[in-house]
């Protein structure tokens, strides 16, 4: 059984009194491993920034701190990396969870991440299947929707950066999709991400091999 990756991902930062951004934010995403939810965030640089609080809601209107970030790990000598990890028994039932950053700075200044939206369960009706795996120049996602619209595949990196993303329209029923010039992406491992009609809905693991697999025939 293929391992299964349900992910959010980051938009806008929203300041409530306007000015600079006190941080510059390379990336902000979510991974669901069993039943704990892991947040992930990268800047780019920080100024005059103290600490983070992470809040949940489940409504998108209340919403809960559920812990303090008081620092990460330094990256480029500017920025630095997060996480957070929420294992709350609340999680159990629910079908998707709301998580935002409240990020405070040393003077008591307040600026809000927009939402990140994490399906805690994968769409029943929709299961994605990507080949090759490993791959090393393209890949292929076929999955069958209940709907015509427009559909976008990212390749996410595992710090939760897009590598890659594309977008095209697909039909009710069977759909496949070719994601092409992944040759030049670093070997490892990466998160091929189904986007259907704005809503987040499957993700898989993918490896990235270095070489391809030559087939010789025999002399």
């Amino acid at each position: 059984m293929q391992d299964r990756l349900n992910c959010g991902y980051f938009s806008n930062i929203y300041i409530p009194n306007g000015g600079p951004l006190p941080v510059k934010y390379l990336s902000f995403d979510a991974v669901v491993n069993d039943k704990t939810v892991v947040l992930n965030w990268i800047t780019a640089e920080e100024l005059n920034h103290n600490y983070y609080e992470v809040e949940r809601s489940f409504d998108m209107n209340d919403y809960n701190t559920l812990g303090m970030v008081l620092d990460g790990f330094i990256m480029n000598g500017t920025g630095k990396k997060y996480q957070f990890k929420d294992n709350s028994p609340e999680l159990t039932g629910r079908s998707i969870a709301y998580y935002r950053l409240k990020q405070f700075d040393i003077d008591g200044k307040v600026t809000y991440s927009k939402v990140l939206a994490v399906r805690l369960q994968a769409k029943a009706d929709v299961v994605m299947q990507v080949s090759p795996n490993p791959f090393t120049e393209n890949l292929n996602v076929r999955f069958t929707s209940a709907e015509s619209g427009t559909a976008q595949i990212r390749i996410v990196n595992s710090t939760g950066q897009t590598m890659l993303s594309k977008q095209a329209l697909i039909s009710k029923g069977y759909n496949n999709i070719q994601v092409e010039g992944l040759s030049g992406l670093a070997t490892g491992m990466y998160v091929a991400q189904l986007i259907m009609n704005g809503t987040i809905i499957d993700n898989q693991r993918v490896i990235k091999n270095a070489f391809k697999n030559w087939l010789r025939k025999p002399e």
